[in-house]
C-alpha cells in the first residue's frame, strides 16, 4: 500500500501552498530538474517531512539501492525514495517540494496518495520540473516547453507548447491526477542539448529554477549558486566542442535553426497579438 510516513506531525494548513515536483530518472537530463529542485530546497530552508517506503515504489535491479562506510567501517544501505520536505517552522513560507527517483511501479495509487496529500497540505499549485534531451545549441538562451492551467502564467513564463505524443513518465501521470482534484499545475521542461549529454546541465537547472520562482512568486535567488557551477563546467565544455571539427559544424547549424525559430515565433506572436487588438476594435464597434 503507497503511504506516506510522516517524520513530523503536520497540523490541517488552511494558508494556500504551493509544490515542487522533480524526479531523477528518464525525466531529468543532465540532472536538471533534480538540481534545480534541490537548490530551491537549500536556499527555503525546506525539511523532510515523510517519505515513501521504497519498496512500494520501485525495481532495485533497474534503481539499486547505494552501499556506504561510515568512519568506523560498518556498512550501511542508503535507499532512494521521494521524500517530501516543507518549511522549517508552521508559519514558514508555504512551499513544499516532493523530489526523489522516478518510480517504476504503483503509479496510479502514489498519484492519488499525493493528491491526497496536497489537499491536506492546503497546496493549490503543483510545479512539476522536467528535463529532455534535444537538438538545440548551448550557445543559446535555455529554451522552456510545457503548460499551466493557469494560462497567463504559461504567457508570462514563455513556454513554448509541447507536441509530444508517445511513452511518458510518472509526472505526467501525476498532473492528470492532480488536475482532476482540482489542484493548478505548471509543467515546466528544459530542453538539453544532446550532444553534451554526459555534462551535467546546469544551465538548464538555472533556467528551472528561475521560472519556478517566478511561477511561486519566491523571493529566492537560485542564481549565484548556479552560475557557479555553470563557470566550473563552461571551459571543458567548450573545449570538448572545439576539439571536434564536425561537432562545431554541427553546433552552427543548430545555431541556424534557432536563429530561423526565433523569428518565426516573433512573426506568429505578432500576428497573434494583431488578431487580438482587430478583435477588440471590431467588438467594440
Amino acid at each position: 500500500m503507497v503511504e506516506f510516513a510522516w517524520h513530523r506531525r503536520v497540523r490541517q494548513r488552511r494558508r494556500p501552498a504551493a509544490l515542487i515536483l522533480a524526479l531523477s530518472g528518464w525525466t531529468d537530463a543532465g540532472e536538471a530538474a533534480s538540481t534545480a529542485a534541490s537548490t530551491l530546497e537549500r536556499l527555503a530552508g525546506l525539511v523532510p517531512y515523510a517519505h515513501v517506503d521504497p519498496d512500494e515504489l520501485y525495481d532495485f535491479t533497474a534503481v539499486r539501492p547505494l552501499v556506504e562506510i561510515d568512519e568506523r567501517g560498518v556498512h550501511g544501505i542508503q535507499w532512494g525514495t521521494l521524500v517530501l520536505r516543507g518549511p522549517a517552522r508552521q508559519r514558514g513560507p508555504a512551499i513544499f517540494s516532493l523530489a526523489g527517483p522516478e518510480p517504476q511501479l504503483r503509479w496510479k495509487a502514489l498519484a492519488s496518495q499525493i493528491a491526497e496529500v496536497a489537499q491536506g497540505l492546503a497546496i493549490q499549485h503543483v510545479v512539476t520540473l522536467g528535463a529532455l534531451l534535444a537538438g538545440t545549441p548551448h550557445t543559446r538562451p535555455v529554451a522552456l516547453v510545457g503548460f499551466s492551467t493557469r494560462p497567463e502564467l504559461a504567457r508570462k513564463l514563455d513556454l513554448l507548447p509541447s507536441h509530444y505524443e508517445g511513452p511518458t513518465g510518472f509526472l505526467s501521470v501525476a498532473q492528470g491526477v492532480l488536475q482532476s482534484s482540482g489542484v493548478d499545475v505548471t509543467s515546466i521542461w528544459a530542453e538539453v542539448p544532446h550532444y553534451l549529454a554526459q555534462f551535467p546541465a546546469y544551465p538548464a537547472a538555472l533556467a528551472l529554477a528561475q521560472a519556478t520562482t517566478t511561477a511561486l512568486d519566491l523571493d529566492l535567488d537560485p542564481t549565484p549558486e548556479l552560475d557557479l557551477l555553470i563557470a566550473r563546467t563552461a571551459a571543458e565544455i567548450d573545449q570538448y566542442v572545439s576539439d571536434d571539427p564536425e561537432l562545431v559544424s554541427y553546433v552552427g547549424s543548430l545555431e541556424h535553426s534557432y536563429e530561423i525559430d526565433q523569428r518565426t515565433r516573433r512573426s506568429a506572436e505578432r500576428i497573434s497579438w494583431e488578431a487580438q487588438q482587430y478583435l477588440r476594435r471590431f467588438n467594440a464597434e
